[in-house]
């Protein structure tokens, strides 16, 4: 990459397109997620550590929407809606060049509902619990999980 970006522009807010079960959605305030891998060291009859596991993958979300789009994903997933299990794709893109990372096997986990006195749109916030993120194309396991085994 070289350096200053003079003839191009960086990815901002306004450049992001998230899509919750197939539905594109613009009414997001807020959008976070990760992943991990948390080796643990394994001791024996020394003080140093022989070694490490590979470790427990855990990934986690949570999207802030704007009331009326936090109610369409509700309606959209129906009755029981946090035992459904979605996808969410979230695509940045400026100037060609597009990211994309996969969020998959979403469930909705809290609903958390807060008004105060303020200008800003209400909105609703919803935890998810992921099963695994690929980021922009990229495990972040060397064998991941894909379907049964032959």
């Amino acid at each position: 990459m070289d350096y200053p970006l003079v003839q191009g522009t960086r990815v901002e807010w306004s450049s992001v397109e998230v899509k919750l079960a197939g539905a594109a959605a613009l009414g997001i305030k807020d959008f976070s997620y990760k992943d991990a891998l948390e080796p643990t060291k394994v001791y024996g009859l020394h003080a140093q550590p022989l070694g490490r596991t590979r470790g427990v993958y855990t990934a986690e979300a949570s999207i802030t929407l704007l009331l009326d789009e936090a109610d369409a994903l509700i309606q959209l997933l129906g009755a029981g809606f946090k035992e459904v299990v979605f996808d969410v794709t979230c695509a940045y893109s400026e100037g060609g060049k597009t990211i994309t990372d996969e969020i998959i096997g979403c469930r909705i986990k809290t609903t958390d509902q807060a008004l105060t006195q303020s200008a800003d749109g209400t909105s609703r916030k919803f935890d998810l619990d992921v099963m695994y993120i690929i980021w922009n194309g990229k495990e972040s396991l060397a064998a991941p999980l894909r379907g049964l085994p032959a």
